[in-house]
């Protein structure tokens, strides 16, 4: 290992600001680290959309560690399907899938009937109580996917990029959960089909596990870059953006704004003014 290189959180955040500023929107940007964080409007607390379903992933998964749940266990999947993203919509012959298939299709495809199956398994006052032991202050799973008059009365989803890159830093580094309940955690996010926004902007030889989200109005992507032996989160939240609806042109520049983003972190990283130690090799 070298010694500290050029602090990189005075040469990146600049970068971040820059792009924040002169992009439609509101934008809010964080990268994590072992050694520091830097970002822009990083404490702002956002609503949320399907990045929330990354810190429910992990709450389930506490249980798991904790002996409560069992990844195999089955569930009743309800024969009102909610409504949104997702397939099992689609698929009305499914009975049940397991506590494992749950998450997958969760995270992997954004399903919001099997993001409410794990939200009524635990309850939200259990969730108020993982997020808190998890150190999530701002970030916050106060309702059930697709419930607009939740999200109405104030009791919406939110999130901050700092705490979500934080979050997907310490999930990396194993800090959350055990080394099995991790591993399932990062394959999961491996297979995440919408790749339009981080991966879109990071070269090859990079790897990202991530989960994007978007609401009317709202584009997000926050996940975990493993650049060189380097664990780091990355958030990118974008918010008032000027849509009436799931619009593709919008959705095609907010997920440049991301990409944009994540192209700029790899690139202080690999010059190595953003890592506090180099790693050795």
């Amino acid at each position: 290992m070298t010694g500290r290189p050029r602090a990189a959180p005075d040469a990146l955040e600049p970068a971040l600001a820059e792009l924040a500023e002169r992009s439609p929107g509101t934008w809010s940007f964080a990268v994590s680290t072992a050694a520091w964080e830097a970002g822009a409007r990083a404490d702002d607390a956002v609503p949320a959309a399907s990045t929330v379903k990354t810190v429910l992933a992990v709450a389930v998964l506490r249980e798991v560690d904790a002996g409560r749940l069992d990844l195999g266990q089955r569930l009743t999947v309800p024969e009102v399907r909610t409504g949104g993203s997702g397939t099992l919509r689609l698929l009305g012959s499914v009975e049940a899938l397991t506590l494992g298939e749950t998450l997958t299709l969760c995270l992997a495809v954004s399903d919001n009937t099997a993001t409410n199956m794990l939200i009524d398994l635990l309850g939200l006052d259990a969730l108020g109580e993982h997020v808190a032991a998890l150190g999530l202050r701002t970030t916050a799973l106060r309702r059930r996917m697709m419930d607009a008059a939740a999200a109405r009365e104030g009791r919406d989803n939110v999130a901050s990029a700092g705490e979500l890159a934080v979050l997907y830093r310490r999930v990396g580094a194993g800090e959350l959960l055990t080394r099995r309940s991790t591993q399932v955690l990062l394959t999961i996010l491996a297979e995440q089909t919408a790749n339009d926004r981080i991966p879109a902007g990071v070269p090859p030889g990079v790897e990202v596990l991530h989960k994007p989200g978007e609401l009317p109005g709202l584009r997000h992507d926050a996940g975990l870059l493993r650049i060189g032996g380097q664990e780091i989160g990355f958030a990118a939240l974008g918010s008032d953006l000027p849509d009436a609806g799931a619009s593709t042109l919008v959705s095609g520049e907010a997920a440049r704004v991301i990409a944009e983003a994540a192209r700029l972190t790899v690139r202080h990283v690999r010059q190595g003014w953003a890592v506090g130690d180099r790693p050795a090799g």
